[in-house]
């Protein structure tokens, strides 16, 4: 994990590949990524980035075996504290996030608190302001069913970043999977 005196590791990349003389896009190239996460990754968009991914940008800088070690350090690990945050502002809780999901404000059997929860949560709602500071190619999702104009703006939850019907697409297809299993004690194969 970098800390305040070490760069880290979207600084450290962008540092390399401008002392190597390329573009993201020569880079990307190099490493067999796109140039969109080249970019990601040095903005610091993407900050936990895949261990094959740092190989192959390692790989292309041809990266020394201290500088290699380095490299490698920077890389926040998964389930560190900077890959999970508390955020007081909606902006700062999704700022950077490749995923934006959120449920109802008010959950069967908590109606006598929907009046409270609607005053605690009205600045929280997912819509297009808060999804421009999300990374670019965010997705968002919802578990259903979802009051517009609430937790989230229409405008999100039916737009191309929305993959709700996906996601209870795919639930479906496992609910009727737990039937079977339940009911015919068996699972097709």
């Amino acid at each position: 994990m970098s800390t305040d005196s070490e760069p880290s590791f979207g600084e450290r990349l962008r540092h390399l590949r401008q002392a190597a003389g390329w573009s993201q896009e020569e880079l990307a190239e190099r490493a067999r990524l796109t140039a969109a996460a080249i970019g990601n990754l040095e903005r610091g968009e993407r900050r936990c980035p895949y261990p094959q991914t740092v190989r192959s940008l390692a790989d292309a800088l041809g990266l020394e075996p201290a500088d290699r070690a380095a490299f490698f350090h920077s890389v926040p690990r998964r389930g560190e504290p900077e890959a999970a945050n508390a955020a007081d502002a909606p902006e700062d809780a999704v700022r950077g996030a490749d995923l934006v999901t959120t449920d109802v404000w008010t959950s069967m059997g908590f109606e006598a608190e929907n009046a409270e929860r609607m005053r605690a949560f009205e600045n929280w709602q997912v819509d297009a302001a808060m999804m421009e500071v999300a990374a670019s190619n965010a997705l968002f999702m919802h578990c259903l069913p979802a009051h517009r104009g609430e937790e989230v703006s229409a405008d999100v939850i039916d737009g191309p970043q929305s993959v709700v019907w996906d996601e209870a697409e795919n639930r479906l297809h496992t609910q009727k999977a737990l039937m079977e299993f339940l009911l015919l004690d068996r699972v097709n194969g």
